[in-house]
């Protein structure tokens, strides 16, 4: 009976020092003996406090300490989680001011939206070369034109 008093006692300093003002946890130990405070723990120990009143009510007002640190760990942890995704945003206060390409400059508005909604590539130098040959085909066959018919009128 005072082994559980005593281990459970211990697991809620354990998470008080868990969830300080400071941080979320200390190490990742402490963290994993967090978890493994469960439920049925509670339940036995409140098995062998019935009949001391005193020690019922300390008990209790445990398990709703417990629950409620419960909801702080869970609350922080989603809060990591979407404060993840704006972990990498990062460039210089007048970014877009400094930028002289427009593309960049819609880039990096864009990515500064919530998540991550898109990535920047380097240019497609196989298609702008392609581009540039079909864009001087058809201007040799333009300037070819014009000298058929300056050939046919003269």
């Amino acid at each position: 009976k005072q082994l559980v008093i005593a281990d459970t006692l211990s697991r809620v300093q354990l998470n008080d020092k868990i969830f300080n003002d400071d941080n979320v946890y200390e190490t990742p130990t402490d963290l994993c003996l967090f978890a493994t405070a469960s439920p049925t723990r509670w339940e036995e120990l409140a098995k062998f406090t019935k009949d001391d009143p005193e020690l019922d009510d300390h008990v209790e007002r445990l398990t709703k300490y417990a629950k409620k640190l419960q909801d702080v760990f869970k609350r922080r942890q989603q809060e990591s989680l979407s404060n993840l995704d704006n972990l990498f945003h990062i460039a210089h206060a007048d970014a877009i001011q400094l930028m002289k390409i427009e593309e960049d400059r819609m880039f990096l508005q864009h990515q500064r939206g919530p998540g991550r909604p898109g990535q920047l590539g380097g240019v497609d130098k196989k298609l702008t070369d392609k581009e540039e040959r079909a864009r001087l085909r058809a201007v040799k066959e333009e300037n070819r034109r014009i000298k058929y018919v300056s050939a046919l009128t003269s």
